[in-house]
């Protein structure tokens, strides 16, 4: 009996033990295949938070660049308008020295030197448009020998003198002139944006 017990415990160890060893490679493919599972969510959810991550931070990146441009067009702007705004001070003060000066002895003089240089250039008695605020200067006018007409358009100063048989015409007026100092004024000095 006790070899027969002996037997009985050697192949009860034996079945334990082959028990033991099945268990533990069951235990470690259930181990390697839960580790392979878990590796293969976390690498998922990487990606997923990779991607969600990437996509945040480009729909920040679009943001931050909208609001920047937004704040750009708008500080143009301003500027722009401070610019418009200083640009109509300078002229409106120009403009006001200029109505000042077409009150003055001197404008008579510099308006009767226009208008002779303007007969030269075009002969036989031109027609001199001014201004109804020169009206009074109508006989200082006349006795350069040219026809004197006025306009109710706002010329501030100056004049403009017609040939009309050779249908030239030549503006000395303030108003063009201002015009044209306008359009060169930014390139002059130089104000960009």
């Amino acid at each position: 009996m006790i070899v027969e017990e002996t037997k009985l415990i050697n192949f009860q160890n034996l079945v334990l033990n082959e028990a033991r060893e099945k268990r533990d490679t069951v235990f470690a493919e259930l181990n390697a295949e839960k580790k392979q599972k878990i590796d293969a969510i976390i690498a998922e959810l990487e990606q997923n938070a990779g991607e969600k991550i990437l996509n945040e931070t480009f729909k920040i990146v679009r943001e931050k660049n909208k609001r920047t441009i937004r704040k750009q067009i708008e500080n143009k702007q301003e500027l722009l308008n401070e610019r418009e705004r200083l640009i109509a001070g300078v002229f409106a003060n120009v403009l006001s020295r200029l109505n000042d000066y077409t009150k003055t002895e001197r404008y008579v003089s510099d308006l009767t030197t226009v208008i002779q240089r303007g007969i030269k250039q075009l002969g036989d008695k031109p027609i001199v448009l001014v201004s109804e605020a020169d009206r009074d200067l109508q006989a200082t006018i006349a006795m350069l020998g040219v026809v004197v007409e006025f306009t109710t358009d706002n010329i501030i100063g100056g004049c403009i003198i017609i040939d009309r048989e050779n249908n030239i015409q030549i503006d000395e007026t303030y108003s063009s002139k201002l015009a044209m100092a306008r359009d060169a004024f930014l390139e002059t000095y130089n104000i960009k944006v």
